[in-house]
């Protein structure tokens, strides 16, 4: 059997492996449970569906070695206690499945409180790029929760612990891998930066939160000589009480972070492009009607311009017809 031909199995196999975890193991199980017993086969998988399809939809050639990754990631936590394990574990990885050009300049958005709209606004890299959009994201987002243990196999099957088991950022959902995921992220942003926040949080949430890992792990991380500015963008959700706004609640001290780092912002409320994606599921609340009152002029318009120019014809046509018949 040639080697390009047992590549293509291997790929089929995999991508099997995936579509049938995606309908036999509900999300919400397999993070209440431990390791997915086809994680090696998820992660492949995912990871050549990523390289051979994904990317390539979006007119980029991504070239990576997916079992080589999967034995990076592995090697991360596996036959380690989850509590212990570092951001320093994941840097091989993620350094490993970082694309060169994966982050276009002006085009890297982060958040908060927002994962959602985030990625509408993005539309999956076909406009912008959010840290769940890259290689490294996009794994993380597939692959369930998994976690490691000192004993043979290596890896827990039945019970990962909970983010209360564990030191902060560490536990059942790989919170070491997302940290060194968001450095990653921010250290290849560049130019104008984006930011995502939600200004109708519920209960004691905040838009901007110290202990998030946009303020922890990737504001230190951005490439300061690289960046121009950030561009702040506080939304609210239709039908919510306008809880934060650029001017109060914790968006100031997130302006003053800011500053304290030496970049440059801008801040906007409800900026048009989040107000119409939002709009999309709502359309006929009061806040939403600016919409119809944008479009009414419009089709006007276009009316009387269809109208002017069949007369314009249709005079044209008599004209034709007269010159004909003397």
């Amino acid at each position: 059997m040639s080697s390009s031909v047992g590549g293509s199995i291997l790929r089929c196999t995999c991508l099997a492996f995936v579509f049938l975890s995606l309908c036999l193991v509900p999300r919400a199980l397999a993070a209440s449970a431990g390791t997915n017993r086809h994680i090696k086969e998820i992660f492949i998988g995912q990871c050549w569906y990523y390289t051979e399809y994904i990317s390539q939809s979006l007119g980029e050639n991504v070239q990576q070695n997916c079992t080589d990754l999967w034995e990076k990631f592995s090697r991360a936590w596996m036959y380690k206690d989850p509590c212990n394990v570092t951001m320093a574990d994941y840097e091989p990885f993620v350094k490993a499945a970082t694309v060169p050009g994966e982050v276009p300049t002006n085009k890297a958005v982060f958040w908060e409180a927002a994962y959602t709209l985030t990625h509408d606004y993005s539309g999956s890299r076909r406009r912008y790029v959010a840290s769940a959009d890259i290689l490294t994201g996009y794994l993380g987002n597939h692959v369930f929760a998994w976690c490691g243990q000192e004993a043979e196999p290596g890896i827990n099957f039945d019970s990962c612990p909970l983010e209360e088991d564990c030191p902060m950022f560490q536990g059942q959902y790989g919170g070491m891998y997302w940290t060194a995921v968001s450095k990653a992220f921010a250290e290849v942003s560049t130019g104008v930066i984006q930011m995502i926040l939600n200004g109708t949080t519920a209960g004691t949430n905040v838009a901007f939160n110290e202990t998030s890992y946009f303020n922890l792990f990737e504001l230190p991380n951005f490439p300061k000589a690289k960046v121009t500015r950030f561009q702040l963008m506080v939304f609210h959700d239709v039908g919510k009480t306008h809880k934060e706004t650029c001017n109060n609640g914790s968006i100031p001290l997130l302006k003053k972070r800011l500053e304290e780092l030496g970049f440059e912002y801008d801040c906007t409320d409800d900026p048009s492009a989040l107000r119409h994606i939002l709009c999309l599921d709502d359309i006929e609340s009061t806040e939403c009607q600016f919409a119809s009152k944008v479009l009414r002029p419009t089709s006007a318009s276009n009316t009387i311009g269809t109208g002017f120019k069949t007369l314009v014809f249709g005079g044209i046509l008599v004209l034709f017809y007269l010159i004909a018949i003397y």
